[in-house]
Order: C-alpha cells, then sequence, then structure tokens
C-alpha cells in the first residue's frame, strides 16, 4: 500500500524504494506467490520512460513463478503480472504482446473465479478485476469501442473497491468520450468522482478528457453534471 499511496501523490521515487523494500523482503521470505505480488508492484512503480522493460519483466517473473502454479495464490499473482504486463505492452503500443498477456489473465481469472476477501494482498484477481483492465488495455491500443463491448460484460458491484471502481469509470468514461457520447461520458466521470475523489481529482487524463467535452459543448448546452465534473476537477474557467 505505501507504494501505491506515494506514486498517487507523486512521490515516484519514494514509490519506487518501497517496492524494492518489498522485493527484497519477499525474495528472503521464498514464497512465489508473494514474490510474484512484490515484483507486480515493482513493476507498477517503474517510470513510463523505460519502455518495454516493465512488460519484460513482468514475463520474467510469471515464468518464474509458474511451476508452482498448483497453489491458488500464485495463481492469483501469475495473473496480476499479466495483467501488467498487458497493460505496458498496451502503453508501448505493442498489441500483440498485451493480447497475448491479457488472453494468460482471461483465462486463470476465469477458472479461478471472484475471490474471496478480494484475494491474496487484497489484489482482487478475479474476472471482475480482469474485465476492469481489459477497458484500460483496450483503451491504451486506441480501441474506445472495443473497450465500451468489453465493459457491456463487466458488474462493477462485483468489486465494490474504490481504488479499483474509480479508475474503472474513468476509463469508460474516456471511452465514451473518444466516441462522442458525452453525457454519458460525464455521468460516468462522476460515478468515478464519487468511488474515489481523492484518486480522481489528481488524474490529469481526467481532468483533460472533462476539458475536451466541456470545450466541445456550446455554453448554453453545458448541463449541471458537467459543471460538476468540471468542478470537481478545477476548471472553473470553462464554465464560468
Amino acid at each position: 500500500m505505501a507504494t501505491y499511496t506515494l506514486k498517487h501523490l507523486g512521490y515516484s521515487d519514494l514509490a519506487r524504494d518501497a517496492a524494492r523494500l518489498a522485493v527484497v523482503e519477499a525474495r528472503e521470505f521464498g514464497d512465489p506467490a508473494w514474490i510474484g505480488i512484490a515484483e507486480f508492484v515493482r513493476i507498477l512503480a517503474m517510470p513510463p520512460e523505460m519502455p518495454g522493460a516493465p512488460a519484460r519483466l513482468a514475463q520474467r517473473v510469471a515464468d518464474e513463478i509458474q511451476p508452482h502454479t498448483s497453489d491458488p495464490r500464485v495463481r492469483q499473482a501469475y495473473g496480476m503480472l499479466h495483467l501488467h504486463g498487458a497493460l505496458r505492452a498496451a502503453v508501448d503500443k505493442q498489441a500483440a504482446t498485451a493480447v497475448r498477456h491479457l488472453r494468460v489473465a482471461e483465462e486463470e481469472a476465469a477458472s479461478l473465479g471472484e475471490p474471496e476477501d478480494l484475494g491474496l494482498a487484497r489484489f482482487a484477481f478475479g474476472p471482475t478485476n480482469v474485465g476492469f483492465w481489459k477497458v484500460s488495455i483496450l483503451l491504451e491500443l486506441n480501441e474506445p469501442q472495443l473497450a465500451l463491448e468489453a465493459a457491456d460484460h463487466i458488474a462493477p458491484g462485483h468489486l465494490p473497491i474504490a481504488n479499483r471502481q474509480a479508475p474503472y469509470f474513468a476509463d469508460l468514461a474516456s471511452a465514451l468520450a473518444q466516441v462522442g457520447r458525452d453525457q454519458e461520458a460525464i455521468a460516468a466521470f462522476l460515478r468515478s468522482e464519487a468511488a474515489g475523489p481523492q484518486w480522481f481529482r489528481l488524474r490529469p487524463t481526467v481532468r483533460d478528457a472533462i476539458g475536451s467535452v466541456i470545450r466541445r459543448t456550446r455554453k448554453n448546452a453545458i448541463t449541471s453534471q458537467m459543471r460538476s465534473a468540471a468542478v470537481a476537477v478545477g476548471l472553473h474557467a470553462l464554465i464560468a
């Protein structure tokens, strides 16, 4: 949790330090499940200016723990590594690699089902969480329509935790905005803000997307929902 908190507050260097400590402790402990989770967190903390490296590390660690996947906990870590490999490959525009990682994660999630008590390290690896990640991955691959089709198969209420619902609804909103469904996009942005207000207000991409919607809306057509979304991310000037 320290890595997540530090990263979202903008302390990237400290987040990486915390992640490295987690890896050291996990490897000393020697449990493949916790090694997988610690390495997943380390990958999460890696800077965006390292194209290719996160996806390669995710694959290497997944291969390392794969012989131990008879343990369901290890399979959860294995699936999370493939999810992150898929997302980072998508960011690097390596579509084939992203799809390959995503398929492995989907297969593991389908066989494991939804986790009890949010699963290993409360990472909630299961079909719903994989669905959330799939929407993000398809957005990174510039496939908003496919992202919306994936969202049609997700029941977000199956995973009622803020740090997963807020990003999911923001991704859903971005996909809706990209295909011109602006009113639905704003409604989804507000669902994201309701689920995780602190997370929501710190996201530059959310602010940019809401700004784009409002800028292309005629002044006399700006709705109360648009005004609420603009205020939530500090875009008061656009609705003055």
